[in-house]
């Protein structure tokens, strides 16, 4: 009887639902509109707007205004513990991978994530002929690590991965300022999860051998710019790994679990069932 119960619950709290009224009314608020971001990245080589990028951009907004939220149905995101792509692009994203409560996570009505989330699920709820299409689940090798790990991105664009992000804002970049200053403002605007979202975009280039595309769309007016990533952005990627190894505390245990258990799979398990979005720890 309990292990009904527990199913029972653990059904009703991955049913799929619509985002709540509040959601639905700031979305429906919003025109979204390609602009152009070049200032904000104006001193950051790996990010440059391009035609290829513009057009992203345009069909992104296009797609967003002509898609309807109310409706549109949420799943919870399920925390499984498996160790995917999103779950490397920090220290401290895969100590929280690792330690979280497993089972589905609660949609907080209002909040951005269910925002983030809906917007995610009106890229393509309408079939639509443009430089967008749906992506399909990457394996990505990361020598450094001695892991292979999967995960998918938003979208492809010109055979390559689309990663979008919902900020708070977009407000201008400022460059040339002193370290302090400057770091101070970087920590405190919404391009201070700037470096997550390359490694991740990075980590899908890595398995896709080309450039990339990081879109953000903005929660308060319905902006929405696109940076073509640079050829060298998986170098990055490379290089944070192997710093994190070398410096982030915890990091390297936890790498070294994996690797065990990647070794310690019966071979008559499929790697695709086994590691279908992940490592199990």
């Amino acid at each position: 009887m309990q292990t009904k119960i527990r199913l029972l619950m653990a059904e009703e709290n991955t049913k799929r639902t619509p985002p709540s009224k509040e959601t639905i009314d700031r979305i429906t608020s919003l025109k979204f509109k390609p602009i152009s971001g070049q200032a904000l990245v104006d001193s950051f080589p790996i990010l440059l707007e391009t035609d290829r990028s513009m057009e992203v951009a345009r069909s992104v907004a296009a797609r967003l205004n002509a898609a309807e939220p109310k409706a549109i149905m949420l799943s919870p995101y399920n925390q499984t513990g498996r160790v995917s792509v999103s779950a490397l692009k920090s220290p401290t994203h895969l100590k929280n991978r690792v330690d979280s409560e497993k089972g589905p996570q609660k949609i907080v009505a209002g909040s951005q994530s269910e925002m983030g989330m809906a917007i995610d699920a009106m890229l393509f709820q309408n079939q639509t002929s443009d430089s967008l299409s749906e992506a399909s689940k990457l394996t990505v090798d990361l020598e450094v690590l001695g892991l292979s790990v999967n995960g998918t991105p938003d979208a492809v664009a010109f055979d390559c991965p689309v990663e979008l992000k919902t900020i708070e804002t977009l407000t201008p970049g400022i460059s040339f300022m002193p370290d302090a200053l400057y770091n101070f403002y970087y920590q405190n605007t919404p391009f201070r999860n700037l470096s997550s979202w390359l490694m991740q975009l990075g980590m899908y280039q890595i398995a896709t051998t080309g450039k990339g595309f990081l879109v953000l769309v903005s929660r308060d007016t319905g902006s929405v710019v696109c940076y073509e990533s640079s050829y060298i952005l998986p170098v990055l990627v490379q290089y944070n790994h192997h710093k994190w190894l070398e410096e982030s505390f915890g990091f390297a245990d936890i790498i070294e679990k994996i690797r065990q258990i990647n070794t310690s799979k019966p071979s008559s398990i499929d790697d695709a069932q086994v590691n279908n979005e992940g490592v199990q720890l």
